[in-house]
């Protein structure tokens, strides 16, 4: 194993904070402390410790001591753990603390390496910039010879990503010129140009505070990333340190001279992962199979990642001295005896005549069906008899598969006389059935005979309010089975490439997911662009039993598992991962489904948290079997806990249900309007901001039209006519003329237009560059306007699509960046804040509020209410259209349990994805510039979500300036008047807006209210019995008998827990648990 020491861009403000609790790491940073101190005068300890708002690591004559610190407090515990080396190496500035993990530099010598490097390197802040190039190195040094000795490559990071630096004007022009060509270019957040010509001035400075300096040969082996190779300790001189600031960082050759010994577990050392992804270049690059384990990674939890990381080690092979972790001071004690519970489960009459012998039954899965009008089956799934359920284990749990779940809809629908074959529309698979070892789950699948509803349900509980697991409309196939036949091998003349079923399941079991005999039906695969064919054979442990069902599971997951020829080999921290099936659009079974024999699947859809696919399942002579379109598979990660939990609990207080039907409450929104007057302390700045950027949009408009139509006169209509604009693009140029007309680039007389002269405008290039120098905040904004100006005779010809000018890059996301950073942007989402703040200063302490938000999209807005929000008093739900919005939301805010991510289309029915109308007490909304029609559509449906007497918060785009070039409002754009009488025609009232006449704001806020609901007699409520869990301190003290009472008389179950010195079953339905312990509350939850 390697030992890995990252080096700039790892450190974040707060790093180490969480590490400074554990007394064994605090010793260590002060250790260091101590010996930093009397060079840097300050202290590293008190750095660390603070919690002032600037962020003292932009200096890196702060930052680079402090992350030697940190590097080293890690290396000690992991030492002091049993972790044992045989390599070290770091990347740039981390060879610091590689030296002295491998003992060359003594902890005074590595201290005041470190504080000499980083105090010569402060004296270079603002003469150059640097950027990461996703190139190889022998293409990037072509890309960059043009601009001479002003950029250089500055570390060789992985076969085809290096970072360039330099000049930062240089940096900029390169990242212009790569751009085009979908290169991935990030400048870094450094104001630094670390490796390059910028270091010279500091060579006799670092080389003079060095001399002297005497490094020994180390008890580890040390492979220096100035040179690429193991190098003898004694090397280590002031020269040696002078290489390491100005030579390129030779980081790639490292890794690779250490995976051609056999090392194959690489161990980042620092605060945060960045050297992760290179390492898994390297390594996929070599061919090998190592891997890479980071240690901590930012805002995780410190203490928490380094066991973690422990732990990975070990699972990964890593020789751990055990001695270290258990010292033997403690005696071994038996462990105690199996806790028997004594608890009886007693089938009912009905539930035996569910489990009778499957010779009995009339389906395998559907059990025996009940005699009831509309067919009803129930069942128990017994292992012993299904035996092939036993081969589908996901994280050592035993999961029914998703297409038992197609099988049971296909079988009752078939099980009605007469039936030739199946149509299946609006499959959707809503929770696993997990089946514990000696569990035998209930199911019971309903099939209306009057339209087709699917709904199968699994639990043992004699309520009729089990949430479906799985839902679908399943019908008799209207047209009978299917004549069509496939030509299996013109197919197979399109594929490229060809892997045998052994292999194929290798990467099954590579990626967490490992199938048992009965689950292995691919004998081969061959895989095309966007395409795959398998070839599929019965396995043996299910030929002699295809006959008991329409298309056995098993086999028809077969051909499921082909989709993994289409998806490329992950890295290997994504390697366990898995996909499986959640919804198809429609499946039609023609029947034969003992005779499969091939599968031919077609990509149509791949994203970041599924798949989607069209099916054809066929059989020997490519007779249509099955046909399966938009199937989508959900991606699994099982990277996380090794089993799936068969069970989850967490309480919440809220009010009661009984209740909460409006929220009437609520404060007027003139009431909220009046306190959240929009107001700036920057106001001056801001305008200043604003005209500037608009300058730069008015120069590369007046240079774009300039090229495009000269310096004649012109009509937008003639334009159209000689084809020099596309016709459907005549508003947008309407609008790039109307703000060069008032920027004075452009003059008309009546229909005409005509462009200035420009001679004395200094060139759109040089304006960036001083916009950026000036206002780095607006980097979005500036990038928007670059691209736009570039585009723009493109746009206007509909040869450029606007839209992949914003779309997601790798590393920058223009529209993410815009809404989340950009100031002028930002301002509506913290008016927005403000009004949420507001709201809840304005309702008791103790309120509760349910918060949807709708087309999130780039989670700006989120960001911006949830920094606002009282954490223990929301409910707060994210919603987007697009399930890549919705999986960028779950990564974000994945730490969050406040709050929850769910894909919400407003134009589709709302009930049948999951929400309930009149649900929740405020909506907040960021829309676009949308037509008339699809806009009352989409307030009808918020309405539906909204109590009565419910808040609507709107954010509300709003046009002119530089950015009437960058969004090109539509020709149905809405001012401020139409959008409040858009929201009072919806059946709002109470409408007031915020922030519209700010002429330096991207966007302005709309509140409205739902009216209440018309006053009411109360209705009966026919309560369900259900399960009370009483918590208690005392149950002789009101009010818990008096609760007790009251459940009892209304014939509810109460369990009671009070509390004691430890866990203990007292009776039945009475237990003692000792507060606070979440052991006790684990084992009252099971039982419960």
């Amino acid at each position: 194993m390697a030992l890995v020491f990252s080096g700039n861009g790892s450190q974040w403000r707060g790093m180490g904070r969480d590490l400074l609790a554990d007394p064994f790491i605090a010793a260590c940073i002060e250790r260091v402390d101590a010996a930093l101190r009397p060079i840097v005068g300050w202290s590293v300890a008190n750095v660390l410790h603070s919690v002032e708002p600037e962020n003292p690591f932009d200096k890196t004559e702060i930052a680079q001591p402090a992350l030697f610190a940190v590097q080293v407090a890690i290396l000690e515990w992991l030492e002091a753990h049993g972790i044992e080396a045989d390599a070290v190496f770091g990347h740039s500035v981390g060879e610091v603390s590689a030296a002295y993990g491998a003992g060359i530099l003594s902890l005074d010598q590595a201290c005041t390496v470190i504080a000499e490097r980083s105090r010569a390197q402060g004296r270079t802040a603002g003469t150059g910039r640097m950027a990461a190039l996703g190139l190889s190195p022998e293409k990037a040094a072509l890309a960059i010879a043009p601009y001479g000795n002003r950029l250089t490559i500055a570390a060789v990071n992985s076969p085809n990503s290096v970072t360039i630096a330099g000049d930062a004007a240089a940096i900029g022009a390169l990242g212009t010129e790569v751009e085009p060509n979908r290169i991935f270019f990030r400048p870094l957040d450094l104001d630094y140009a670390f490796h390059s010509r910028c270091m010279d001035p500091i060579r006799e400075q670092l080389l003079d505070r060095l001399d002297g300096l005497s490094p020994r040969d180390g008890r580890l082996r040390f492979v220096s990333t100035v040179t690429g190779t193991t190098i003898e300790g004694r090397q280590l001189d002031a020269a040696y340190w002078w290489d390491n600031i100005r030579k390129p960082v030779q980081f790639a050759p490292a890794v690779a001279s250490l995976e051609s010994e056999g090392f194959d577990v690489f161990l980042e050392i620092g605060p945060h992962s960045i050297l992760d992804r290179y390492l898994r270049e390297c390594l996929k690059a070599a061919g090998g199979q190592g891997i890479s384990i980071p240690t901590l990674r930012r805002h995780e939890p410190e203490r928490d990642a380094l066991r973690l990381a422990l732990g990975r080690c070990y699972a990964a092979g890593v020789a751990i001295d055990s001695d270290a972790l258990d010292p033997g001071d403690c005696a071994f004690v038996p462990l105690p005896a199996y806790p028997w519970q004594r608890e009886r489960y007693w089938f009912s009459e009905d539930e035996g005549e569910v489990g009778a012998s499957l010779s009995k039954r009339k389906h395998p899965l559907l059990g025996k069906r009940l005699a009831t009008t509309d067919g009803i089956w129930k069942n128990r799934l017994d292992p012993a008899l299904l035996s092939w359920l036993a081969d589908h284990v996901v994280q050592d749990s035993m999961v029914l598969p998703g297409t038992a779940y197609i099988e049971m809809a296909i079988s009752a629908v078939l099980s009605s006389p007469a039936c030739n074959g199946t149509e299946i529309e609006g499959f959707e698979i809503r929770r696993p059935i997990l089946i514990g070892a000696g569990a035998m789950p209930l199911v019971e699948v309903a099939l209306s005979s009057e339209d087709g509803t699917f709904r199968l349900r699994s639990g043992d509980t004699s309520a009729t309010t089990l949430p479906p697991v799985a839902v679908a409309r399943a019908v008799p196939l209207a047209n009978g089975p299917s004549g069509r036949t496939v030509s299996v091998e013109a197919i197979q003349r399109r594929m490229v490439s060809w892997v045998d079923g052994a292999e194929l399941y290798r990467r099954f079991a590579a990626h967490g997911l490992i199938y048992g005999p009965a689950f292995r039906g691919v004998a081969e695969i061959w895989a095309g662009e966007n395409e795959a064919l398998g070839r599929i054979v019965a396995p043996a442990a299910i030929a002699s039993e295809l006959g008991e069902y329409r298309i056995h599971p098993a086999l028809l997951d077969a051909c499921l598992q082909i989709t993994l020829a289409t998806i490329p080999d992950q890295p290997d921290q994504e390697a366990r991962v898995v996909f499986v099936p959640s919804k198809a659009d429609r499946i039609r079974f023609y029947g034969g489904g003992e005779r499969i024999a091939w599968c031919h699947m077609t990509l149509v859809q791949s994203a970041a948290r599924s798949i989607v696919g069209d099916f054809l399942v066929l059989g020997t002579n490519g007779e249509m079997i099955a046909e399966i379109d938009g199937l989508r598979l959900r991606r699994v990660d099982l990277s996380g806990p090794s089993e799936i939990p068969a069970y989850q609990w967490r309480y919440q207080l809220r009010p009661s249900a009984l209740d909460a039907d409006g929220a009437e409450d609520l404060p007027r929104p003139a009431a909220l309007a009046a306190a959240c007057a929009a107001t700036s302390g920057e106001r001056e700045c801001d305008e200043e901001t604003r005209v500037f950027l608009d300058r730069v949009a008015a120069a590369y408009a007046a240079e774009a039209l300039a090229s495009a139509f000269g310096r004649r006169r012109f009509t937008v209509s003639q334009l159209v006519t000689e084809r020099r604009i596309a016709p459907q693009q005549a508003h947008y140029l309407g609008k790039v003329l109307a703000f060069a007309h008032r920027s004075g680039v452009a003059e008309h007389d009546e229909a005409e237009w005509r462009l200035t002269e420009i001679g004395a405008t200094a060139a759109p290039e040089c304006l960036w560059r001083q916009a950026i120098a000036r206002y780095p905040a607006h980097l979005a904004s500036l990038q928007l306007i670059a691209r736009y100006g570039a585009a723009l005779p493109g746009i206007l010809r509909s040869e450029i699509d606007p839209v992949d000018l914003v779309s997601a890059e790798r590393g920058f996301d223009a529209v993410e960046q815009l809404y989340d950073s950009d100031p002028l942007f930002r301002r509506a989402n913290d008016i927005a804040a403000g009004v949420v703040r507001q709201l809840y200063e304005m309702i008791p302490r103790t309120g509760q509020l349910s918060i949807l938000e709708v087309g999130g999209g780039t989670c700006g807005l989120t960001a911006a209410l949830l920094a606002a929000l009282p954490s223990d008093r929301v409910e707060y739900v994210f919603t987007d259209a697009s399930e890549a919005a919705v999986a960028q939301a779950e990564a974000r805010f994945a730490a969050l349990s406040r709050l929850r991510c769910a894909v919400l289309d407003l134009g589709t029915d709302i009930a049948e994805q999951g929400f309930d109308v009149e649900r929740h007490d405020l909506i907040v909304a960021g829309m676009a510039p949308t037509a008339r029609p699809g806009l009352d559509r989409n307030l009808a449906a918020i309405r539906m979500l909204l109590k009565p007497g419910g808040l609507l918060l709107l954010i509300l785009p709003k046009g002119g300036g530089f950015l009437d070039l960058v969004l090109g409002m539509p020709t149905d754009h809405l001012g401020e008047s139409d959008w409040e009488r858009a929201v009072l025609h919806a059946r709002f009232e109470d409408v007031h807006s915020l922030g519209y006449h700010d002429p330096i704001a991207a966007g302005a806020v709309l509140i409205g209210r739902k009216p209440e609901a018309a006053p009411r007699s109360p209705i009966p409520r026919e309560i369900d019995s259900a399960t009370w869990l009483v918590l208690a301190d005392d149950i002789a003290v009101d009010p818990v008998p008096t609760v007790i009472r009251a459940l009892d008389r209304l014939g509810q179950h109460v369990v009671i827990a009070r509390a004691g010195h430890s866990f203990d079953r007292l009776g039945l339905d009475r237990f003692d648990v000792k507060c606070g312990d979440s052991h006790s509350y684990n084992r009252l939850f099971r039982i419960l």
